[in-house]
Order: structure tokens, then sequence, then C-alpha cells
């Protein structure tokens, strides 16, 4: 029905599929983003609703290799990265969250809150691997990211150099 009206308005198919989404019919709204996604694999804006709409169906399998196939072609997208390690820190897999994050620290390496989420993985993965350099490693960008924060002080990053 839309599609006859607007055969070639991808924003109109993508509010279609935002509106099945509030609906409740995820399946519909998968459909039209897949088929937006055959037409124009590089649309940044229908992998990341297919990204959001996998991770509200719990299929974070799937979403991770969509993201994985989105960062492959847009390296530069820190909130992808950004996306990606939430989605590994979900699975506990500290190994490639790391290396989301430190993609996004080749990008932005000045940004505290990066350096604090690095900070905090690998201080995870240490405790988890019972791991003593990672635990040097990750107090080293603790007490970076409390430098990097302007104005008042990270407490977060405070607490992480003790």
């Amino acid at each position: 029905m839309t599609r006859a009206r607007f055969p070639k308005a991808i924003k109109t198919m993508r509010m279609l599929a935002m509106f099945y989404e509030c609906q409740g019919e995820l399946v519909k709204a998968q459909e039209i983003l897949l088929d937006l996604i055959s037409e124009d694999p590089t649309d940044q804006q229908t992998l990341k609703r297919l990204v959001a709409l996998y991770r509200d169906m719990d299929m974070e399998a799937q979403a991770i290799q969509v993201l994985n196939k989105f960062v492959e072609m847009n390296q530069e997208d820190v909130e992808a990265w950004l996306e990606l390690a939430d989605l590994y820190l979900n699975k506990q897999n500290f190994t490639k969250a790391l290396f989301c994050y430190e993609e996004m620290l080749i990008i932005m390496p000045k940004n505290y809150l990066i350096n604090l989420r690095y900070a905090e993985t690998l201080y995870s993965s240490a405790r988890a691997n019972d791991n003593f350099d990672e635990l040097q490693m990750a107090r080293k960008y603790f007490s970076h990211a409390a430098i990097l924060k302007e104005g008042k002080a990270c407490i977060r990053a405070l607490l992480g150099v003790q």
C-alpha cells in the first residue's frame, strides 16, 4: 500500500517499520528493514535501526553480525563501536569489547569517557582472568581518564586508581 504510493521513499518505509515496531509487530518491521537494506546495503540509518530492532527482539547474535559488517564499512563511527562494545560486554566477551574500545580510542583519544570505559573493561577482564598486567594497565587508563576530565573530578576514575 505505502510502497505503491511512494515506491522510492526510503524514509517513508523506515517510518513504516518504526510504526510496526511501536505496534509490537516486530517481524513486519524486520521484513521492511531487511528489504531496504537489500536495496541499499550502505544505508546507515536503516542498519542502525535494524540493530536496535534486533536488540529489542533479544537477537544479540544478529545485532553483532550486522554491527560487525557496519563497522567494516564505517570504521570511524564511534556510536557503532560503542554499541558493539556494549553487546560484547553483555556476553562477557571482554577481549572483543576491549578491541572496540581501542578502535574508539584511535578515533577520539582525548575523550575521558572512552578512556574510563576502556579502563573499566580492562579491570573486569583482569578480575575475570586473574591477569595482573591488565590490572596495572587499567589503573593507568583510570588515571589518564581522571587527568582528561576537565572541571570537576571524575569520581569513577579516581575510585579506579585506588
